[in-house]
């Protein structure tokens, strides 16, 4: 973070961690997690979510230990609250994936029910 770095009579002082308010560190964070992640097969990245698909479990665990090898080796922090981990059916993007299916999510769906037709 040294470019938002600045000085006092006190002292250089820098962020730690990203301040709200940036303009580009989502695009920042997105790229570093690409490169981060860029050989590994079965994701999918879209900005700061990564989405892990395979068929077996041990595939995701090796993906899952992978991937938070690497994090924890860049300093990258994730928010065990907001992940979601071996789940049969997801919402993602707007569109709710399992094995059988993938589709429009319908509860965003329903919205578009509900408006006037002209």
């Amino acid at each position: 973070m040294h470019k938002t770095a600045f000085v006092t009579p006190f002292g250089k002082y820098a962020y730690k961690r990203t301040p709200l308010g940036l303009v580009n560190p989502p695009k920042y964070f997105h790229n570093v997690i690409v490169r981060i992640q860029n050989d590994i097969q079965s994701i999918t990245i879209f900005l700061d979510n990564i989405l892990i698909f395979t068929n077996t479990l041990d595939e995701d665990e090796k993906i899952i230990d992978e991937i938070l090898k690497r994090f924890k080796e860049k300093n990258i922090i994730i928010n065990r609250e907001k992940s979601k981990i071996c789940q049969k059916e997801i919402t993602f993007l707007g569109f709710t994936i399992s094995a059988d299916k993938y589709g429009p999510d319908q509860s965003k769906s329903e919205d578009f029910t509900k408006w006037e037709k002209r």
